[in-house]
């Protein structure tokens, strides 16, 4: 194979390999009664989204409609596994036009990787120098769907990752999209994105469970004692980030019970939210860190209690609003 389509190649196959690697990363674990870590109940986070799963939602949750990573190994399953499969049949007629001078091109069909073993015998310390060089996944591992190559997979099983083995339906399913939304093909992500948006972000999750939001709120180091709305003008509450200032939800006053407390609103459950508001937020934190607002609380100034944090962000916001009325949550 030529060496610029060969390192391509190989190049495509360790991006989707990766984001397949990086789609659900593990963060923590589920509390046990006793408030220790129940290592049988992990709990994971899409790095690109920010949806969260545990393991009664493992095979459920979705990723946001607009998840890059989501979407790029979407785009792969429907496109560009096909570029690849075109992209052999190319390189097997160059193999056959050039007499087999030159260079390897990777075989479709066992019966001719056996043809071409005794020809390829003086190359073969040149494939071995590239196969060395490039420890990631080879190009070989990349087809998600169908029959791949039989000589290929034979290297791909030795010398890379598992194959990628979610459906086309699957990946579609894995995206969370308003009813009113249909994907018609598989090069309409700008058009799918358009539509999103014109949805005004109506799709909403499943509750998290209270032994995950636990798990979200423990990671929780600063918060703005500030109320905070959403573009529809229903209260958020007051948005809480973790160490690199990444929105993980907002605290809320509990309207249940007849003392006023303060309890956490994982993102997930926050109905409406958007992209655009989220990063709104975390530039908000920014701003408000840089500017040393004394509405930001921060987790460290209270010996890491995060219910000393929490009081003392309800304390200023009572100072600060003596007129306030309890605003209805949006959840």
């Amino acid at each position: 194979m030529n060496p610029s389509m060969e390192s391509v190649l190989s190049w495509t196959g360790s991006v989707v390999q990766g984001l397949q690697h990086l789609e659900w990363q593990p963060i923590g674990f589920e509390t046990k009664p006793d408030g220790s870590m129940d290592r049988d109940r992990p709990i994971y986070r899409c790095p690109a989204c920010w949806r969260y799963k545990d393991t009664l939602t493992f095979d459920t949750q979705q990723h946001d409609a607009k998840c890059l990573i989501a979407n790029l190994l979407l785009t792969y399953a429907t496109e560009t596994v096909h570029h690849y499969d075109a992209l052999l049949k190319l390189t097997d007629k160059l193999q056959e036009r050039s007499g087999n001078k030159g260079f390897v091109a990777p075989s479709t069909t066992s019966g001719t990787a056996k043809s071409n073993g005794s020809s390829n015998n003086a190359n073969s310390n040149n494939n071995n120098n590239t196969n060395s060089n490039n420890n990631g996944p080879t190009p070989q591992s990349m087809p998600m769907y169908g029959k791949p190559p039989t000589g290929m997979a034979s290297s791909a099983a030795a010398t890379g990752p598992p194959q990628l083995q979610r459906g086309i339906t699957d990946m579609v399913n894995s995206l969370d999209v308003p009813p009113n939304l249909f994907r018609g093909n598989s090069s309409s992500l700008a058009e799918f994105s358009e539509l999103l948006d014109d949805s005004n972000g109506n799709s909403f999750m499943a509750p998290t469970s209270s032994e995950v939001s636990l798990a979200i709120e423990v990671q929780v180091y600063c918060v703005i004692a500030r109320m905070s709305a959403l573009s529809n003008n229903a209260y958020a509450g007051f948005p809480a980030f973790d160490m690199g200032l990444h929105l993980l939800g907002f605290y809320q006053e509990s309207q249940d019970t007849s003392t006023t407390q303060i309890v956490f609103c994982p993102i997930n459950d926050v109905h409406g939210i958007s992209t655009y508001e989220v990063q709104r937020f975390q530039m908000m934190v920014r701003q408000e860190l840089k500017e040393e607002s004394k509405a930001v609380f921060r987790l460290d100034r209270f010996s890491n209690d995060l219910n000393k944090l929490k009081e003392n962000v309800m304390f200023f916001y009572w100072e600060t609003n003596k007129e306030r009325q309890v605003p209805q949550w949006v959840m």
